[in-house]
């Protein structure tokens, strides 16, 4: 492994950011069994407040944490495997192309006191998906009905033939029909639903405190309280925890790992990586970057394993394709573009001769995505091979209008951004951003015959599935090198020494698999 010349020798020093009252607590983030309340009480800090309604038939991504809380789900996912799990549903099964049967769990109640059964069920359902609907799930499963073919069996009917209405279904979310229709300001506001905590208190800027619901149908497990506080730093997090003050941090960088007294690294859902161009602005191919020699090159220059190894301290593995593991796709050992800067050059001398070399590269990223010298880094490889290029932060409108150029827009040469493996973990929405048939963010031109094939692979299912997706990844992310993947952006979460955590898992912060030791 080697880092480009223009960095090779530079030590590069992690410092650490220390906290006074990190410092005093000696770091032993001791958590109390209990409050002089006689109450188990679990305080999570994370790095900013609700920016979103936390309505559950308003849920979007970034309320995950306190939704999670508050509500259950059809099925939920196993992040290990991927694998569907019975929650409010206990068995499922397609009966027609496009309807699924749901037999739902018995002896469930709202937060409120309503019942959960099939006819509770239907009304969110199409709630939530009507063409409008703000929620999540619309990017997914649109205009759904339902039936209540008695209490406890519930039919779901889609407009069109869905084969992984099964893995769309945990996007879904219930509310107490009586309750929403009767505040629906509240609503749209509070998340009321079904799951093992209920929201209590809410001081906005301050905290949010949810209590376990003594009428859950499951286990809430050790905690009889969790409250949320926002701190932006992570070092400051990080202190907060070493202090007593918190006993959980969400997303700690690098810098602040050694203050906490334990980390947990479940595997990560956020990936770096590298979009390059391959049309001009009237959608056309462009001579240099739709040449796939030249994004090939690209990616053969830069030597991805010492990059994670000496600026990310090892913490990271550098990936073939930018998905979970557990994505409907992945590729466990796909083949990569390995650090290879004579190849680099060897393609570069057949896209534009002999020894010539490559000016006025533009790339760019969000402030706070990535870290700068990651990008001077790439520069640096890329250098090496006689490419040259500069690297702007943007944001705001700007930002926009570069990430998602549109089908008649310029999309800019080079843009590293983090992103993160879709709600649905399957591969055919992150291969849609190269669809530069019907796909405004796509930096790609109208492909017809990819865009055909994607269809095909998402209207089918199980290993039929899996086996079309993985032959797109092979064509375009290695072969195309449309998209260079980096590596999944570490996942650290600091906490107590005596904070337990069965099967950690990112951004899923329910306490019923927490406790103190």
């Amino acid at each position: 492994m080697s880092l480009p010349k223009t960095i090779r020798g530079i030590t590069v020093a992690l410092a650490l950011l220390v906290v006074a009252g990190a410092c005093q607590s000696g770091g032993t983030g001791g958590a109390p069994q209990a409050g002089s309340t006689g109450k188990k009480v679990l305080t999570i800090v994370i790095g900013r407040a609700p920016d979103e309604p936390l309505g559950l038939l308003n849920r979007l991504g970034g309320s995950k944490p306190y939704t999670d809380l508050a509500a259950d789900v059809l099925m939920e996912r196993d992040p290990a495997d991927g694998s569907l799990k019975p929650q409010l549903a206990e068995k499922w099964e397609m009966i027609a192309p496009n309807k699924w049967r749901f037999t739902l769990r018995k002896g469930v109640k709202f937060h409120d006191g309503e019942d959960f059964n099939a006819e509770t069920a239907k009304w969110s359902i199409e709630k939530q998906t009507e063409a409008d609907s703000p929620a999540r799930v619309v990017r997914y499963a649109k205009e759904l009905k339902a039936e209540a073919v008695d209490p406890y069996t519930l039919d779901i009917i889609c407009p069109t033939a869905c084969p992984i209405l099964d893995i769309i279904a945990p996007q879904l979310q219930f509310v107490p029909p009586k309750w929403a229709q009767a505040n629906p300001k509240e609503a749209a506001q509070k998340p009321v639903g079904t799951g093992p905590f209920k929201l209590e208190e809410w001081r906005t800027g301050e905290f949010m405190r949810f209590v376990a619901f003594k009428d859950y149908w499951g286990d809430t497990g050790y905690f009889d309280e969790v409250k949320f506080v926002w701190r932006s730093e992570p070092g400051v997090r990080a202190s907060m925890v070493a202090a007593g003050e918190a006993q959980l941090s969400d997303d700690l960088d690098l810098e602040s790992i050694d203050i906490v007294p334990k980390t947990f690294k479940p595997e990560s859902i956020d990936y770096a990586w590298i979009r390059l161009r391959e049309r001009d602005a009237n959608g056309k191919l462009d001579p240099l970057w739709g040449d796939k020699r030249f994004r090939q090159a690209l990616a053969y220059a830069i030597d991805c394993d010492a990059m994670a190894e000496t600026l990310l301290k090892g913490a990271v593995k550098c990936s073939p394709f930018p998905f979970n593991s557990a994505s409907v796709g992945f590729i466990k050992d796909g083949p990569r573009h390995e650090y290879n800067p004579e190849k680099a050059r060897q393609l570069l001398d057949e896209v534009v001769g002999a020894g010539k070399e490559v000016n006025g590269v533009k790339m760019f990223s969000e402030t706070g995505d990535i870290p700068r010298v990651w990008a001077e880094t790439i520069m640096s490889y890329w250098e090496d091979i006689g490419v040259h290029a500069t690297f702007e932060f943007v944001d705001g409108p700007r930002r926009e209008k570069l990430h998602n150029p549109g089908v008649k827009g310029n999309p800019p040469d080079v843009f590293i951004q983090k992103s993160h493996t879709n709600d649905l973990f399957d591969a055919t929405v992150s291969l849609a951003y190269i669809d530069g048939c019907n796909e405004p963010r796509s930096y790609s031109v109208c492909n017809e015959e990819f865009s055909q094939k994607l269809k095909d692979a998402g209207a089918a299912s199980g290993e039929e599935r899996r086996g079309l997706l993985e032959a797109l990844e092979r064509d375009y992310f290695y072969d195309g090198a449309y998209q260079i993947p980096l590596w999944s952006s570490p996942a650290i979460y600091g906490a107590a020494a005596n904070l337990e955590w069965e099967g950690p898992v990112v951004g899923w912060l329910r306490p019923d698999r927490m406790k103190f030791s």
